[in-house]
């Protein structure tokens, strides 16, 4: 089938992303450090530091527009193949705590996984039209794009991709364009019943392995000050929650360079030269607090 094919040619990818997702969901891995949420997490953890500043081995399992389900089901799915580690550093975004829609981003470039049924079970969950892309001859293929059509050929003729040397270990580098900030409409925020749930499975899914879960808020810009109305308020409510459970939490939202714009792409993602000395900063306080002691 021209699908398969195509799918084929997506695994044959030893780089970028989809290295990252065979790594994830058909590896058996013995990494002792985790790095999980969305795009912010994907691009802010560097792991080569992590790895030389704690003396760990690390990876970054996030992705972008992960929901607080998609991160539990991700860390789930990981968990069935691969020795649990003994950290995970979990980045709870702020500007999504009110988020109650379940969507797979870029939902298409996963296809190649449904045949695995540990992938297929959990996250067809969230996408129930992946039953349909996984039983329905060809009804897949419209939706695979341009893009994944050139990232199977690349993977078939062994010619990496642009963006490929951009990861290491799950972490992403690159250099975004500077977006202009458009116009705010600052709002207040809320912490949605969807996410409080998943936020209570990530932590239940830590104790029920025996893995040290830490909470973290990596810079917005400006501290969010632009944006959040109630940014504070929320603050306070996350810490407790974390509290309550035994989880350390650590608020970078506000930190020593928020206010330098060349540092951040948008007001959300921070610049590869933002991400190090986040990095560097998360790591100094981590072992300060003897996070492994």
């Amino acid at each position: 089938m021209l699908q398969l094919l195509l799918y084929k040619g997506l695994l044959l990818n030893n780089g970028g992303y989809y290295q990252k997702y065979k790594t994830i969901f058909l590896e058996k891995n013995q990494y002792n450090f985790l790095l999980l949420g969305s795009s912010r997490a994907e691009s802010h953890y560097s792991t080569k530091i992590i790895d030389s500043t704690l003396h760990v081995n690390s990876f970054n399992l996030s992705a972008a527009g992960a929901s607080s389900e998609f991160s539990y089901r991700l860390l789930k799915v990981y968990l069935k193949k691969s020795n649990a580690p003994k950290c995970v550093i979990y980045e709870l975004d702020i500007m999504n705590v009110g988020n109650f829609e379940r969507e797979i981003k870029d939902f298409n470039n996963f296809f190649p996984f449904l045949y695995t049924n540990d992938f297929y079970e959990d996250f067809s969950i969230i996408e129930p039209r992946y039953k349909l892309f996984k039983h329905i001859p060809y009804y897949a293929l419209p939706f695979c794009g341009l893009k994944n059509i050139s990232t199977s050929i690349h993977g078939y003729l062994n010619i990496p991709n642009k963006f490929d040397t951009c990861y290491y270990k799950g972490f992403v580098s690159y250099h975004h364009k500077l977006s202009k900030d458009s116009d705010i409409i600052k709002k207040n925020i809320f912490i949605s019943n969807y996410t409080e749930l998943y936020l209570d499975s990530i932590i239940s899914i830590c104790k029920k392995n025996n893995i040290q879960l830490i909470a973290v808020t990596s810079p917005i810009y400006k501290g969010g000050s632009i944006e959040f109305l109630n940014k504070n308020n929320i603050i306070d409510v996350i810490h407790q929650k974390f509290k309550k459970n035994g989880v350390q939490y650590f608020n970078f939202s506000e930190t020593s360079f928020s206010n330098n714009r060349y540092l951040f792409s948008d007001i959300y993602h921070l610049m590869p030269e933002g991400s190090i000395l986040f990095t560097k900063q998360l790591c100094d306080s981590l072992i300060i607090k003897n996070y492994n002691q």
